[in-house]
């Protein structure tokens, strides 16, 4: 009996000992399983971490490569180099072509716009030319109009260096509602003051000549500003002629463009007859004692007015001296052209070649000139 009880407190130990171990097994099954969750969770959240970290450096490798591209934009030109000269070229002459062809609008629908962006070009064309300039040696071409033409259309050459011109001038950028010819005007009319040793800037020029514009956005006020430019620089160019400039703005305003103006009194200063005379036959609208001013025999009422009839308009074989005829010529075409011009602009090519006519024409009547003098 007693051997049997000593038997049954055995199993009974044994079973409480199992279950112990049972117990103990289970805890460490839990404890497995829940480190093994926990690196699960680690290796996940370590794959989202590396892929984070490889977004965040090929974010860096992109936004480096905009910069570099920026670099391009913003770099001085001391800072450019022989190395990477060509570059820095490729970059702004390809620029160049973009805002080209991306011209939109003529001078008459959107004209400051348009204005902003040849003298944008011409800012660009400027760091093309001095770059090529400092490194010229490390460039194929011996000269500017070598690698110039080799880059760009021949023909663009001149419109450059008008647009290079106009971004030179100072506060430029703040008038382009005169529009880009009647600003090459003021600054070639002006050049001593505006591309002298101490040049002045666009809105000293202005305030020295009594010429004010305060808001911009008024158009009866942009009408005015105009005009007063355009008085400003006829009374430059005919200084010394005693030009009563009461009766220039007379004209201005009510009879004739600018342009047209300033060709008609260059006819009368060459044919020695008084500009004054001649202002006071414009505003009567005595336009014969006017065609004899400006060395012409034609009688009748002059074509150019808005008023002028079809049998009013009709010019006489001889009216005008050859000399006379040129300068009108000349006048012409420019005017003409721009007019061409702005639809090749929109895309239009079909004038292209005869705007190249127009060119050379221009080119050929000015080396003649030259010539002559």
């Amino acid at each position: 009996m007693n051997v049997l009880l000593f038997e049954d407190d055995e199993i009974k130990q044994t079973k409480a000992t199992q279950k112990t171990s049972n117990v103990k097994e289970e805890k460490n099954m839990k404890t497995i399983t829940a480190n093994l969750e926990e690196l699960v969770t680690d290796h996940k959240n370590n794959e989202t971490i590396n892929k984070e970290e490889g977004n965040i450096m090929e974010n860096e490798t992109t936004n480096n490569a905009v910069e570099t591209q920026v670099d391009f934009e913003t770099m001085e030109i001391s800072s450019v180099t022989d190395d990477n000269v060509k570059e820095f070229l490729n970059y702004h002459v390809n620029k160049v072509k973009e805002d080209s062809q991306s011209l939109t609008g003529t001078h008459l629908r959107a004209r400051t716009a348009f204005t902003k962006s040849l003298i944008n070009i011409g800012h660009r064309v400027n760091k093309i030319q001095k770059a090529y300039e400092n490194h010229r040696n490390a460039l194929d071409e011996n000269t500017w109009r070598e690698y110039f033409n080799n880059n760009f259309p021949a023909k663009f050459y001149r419109s450059a260096e008008d647009y290079k011109r106009l971004a030179n001038v100072a506060e430029i950028d703040s008038y382009c509602i005169l529009g880009k010819d009647r600003l090459l005007n003021v600054v070639k009319t002006f050049k001593d003051d505006l591309e002298g040793d101490e040049p002045k800037s666009m809105s000293e020029l202005f305030i020295e000549n009594g010429v004010s514009c305060d808001d911009m956005q008024d158009d009866n006020k942009v009408i005015q500003f105009t005009n007063d430019v355009d008085i400003m620089v006829i009374m430059k160019k005919f200084d010394g002629q005693n030009v009563n400039r009461n009766k220039v703005k007379t004209v201005i305003e009510n009879h004739r463009r600018y342009n047209k103006l300033v060709t008609k009194m260059q006819m009368v200063v060459r044919n020695n007859s008084s500009l004054n005379d001649y202002l006071d036959a414009v505003i009567n609208n005595d336009w014969a004692t006017a065609r004899t001013l400006e060395g012409r025999n034609a009688a009748g009422n002059d074509p150019d007015t808005e008023n002028a009839t079809s049998t009013d308009a009709v010019e006489p074989e001889t009216a005008s001296t050859p000399e006379q005829v040129v300068e009108e010529v000349k006048t012409y075409i420019s005017e003409k052209k721009s007019l061409l011009q702005s639809t090749t602009n929109q895309g239009n090519n079909q004038y292209t070649s005869i705007i190249n006519l127009m060119e050379q024409l221009e080119a050929e009547i000015n080396r003649l000139n030259r010539n002559a003098a």
